[in-house]
């Protein structure tokens, strides 16, 4: 019998109108089937933002964080963050970095170029999110893996 194995690359937060039901059912989801999480660059932003990090909080309203403090109930994006680790705090400190197997390796935006010759688990993770066009433009593979972004 066959058992599927999802693997979401991430941004569970932020790109939708309803942020929270989506990580309800993301976990729901796991616990039908196998599924693996990587972490998208939103939920990065997310756990690395501090209370007083207007520079990250800015960024995040402009490009979807005021949905999320919608989706949360929340008055502000710092009370939105604590009702995200609260809520789906194990969903959270379970993301991965990356998933690979013999053939395919996923990632949220892409390898960086100048990290081709360094095995995945040393490459830091801020260098799989932030890159997708670079990424995009190489035609060999990473390791002899097909990408999958």
């Amino acid at each position: 019998m066959f058992y599927p194995h999802f693997i979401f690359i991430g941004d569970y937060i932020d790109k939708g109108e309803n942020s929270k039901d989506t990580l309800v059912f993301l976990c729901w989801l796991e616990k039908q089937y196998k599924c693996t999480f990587l972490t998208g660059n939103h939920e990065y932003l997310w756990l690395k933002m501090e209370e007083d990090d207007l520079e990250t909080q800015n960024y995040l309203l402009k490009y979807g964080g005021k949905r999320t403090m919608i989706s949360m109930k929340a008055n502000c994006i710092w009370v939105a963050k604590q009702e995200l680790i609260e809520n789906f705090g194990d969903f959270f400190l379970n993301l991965k970095d990356f998933w690979m197997n013999e053939k395919f390796i996923a990632v949220h935006s892409g390898i960086d170029p100048d990290f081709f010759n360094t095995g995945i688990e040393n490459i830091p993770l801020s260098k799989l999110l932030f890159n997708r066009y670079d990424f995009l433009k190489i035609r060999k593979l990473y390791q002899n893996k097909f990408k999958v972004i």
